[in-house]
């Protein structure tokens, strides 16, 4: 259950960097899609363990204060 919630926060987060983000380098002059695959990578995988770490952090604490 905590893998499936915190893929799916994953994917809409990804979602929304991935249509943001290339307007955001233009804004700056840079080259959106040379940019864009390395920093979309490394943000959804920071985040993707970090969801699901606090996610499992929450279901636990509930476990034990049953």
């Amino acid at each position: 259950m905590v893998a499936g919630i915190a893929l799916g926060c994953n994917v809409l987060l990804a979602g929304i960097i991935v249509g943001t983000l290339p307007f955001i380098i233009k804004r700056f002059d840079g080259d959106p899609t040379l940019v864009t695959g390395p920093i979309l990578t490394t943000i959804t995988d920071i985040t993707g363990v970090s969801i699901y770490l606090g996610l499992s952090t929450l279901f636990l604490a509930s476990l034990i204060a049953v």
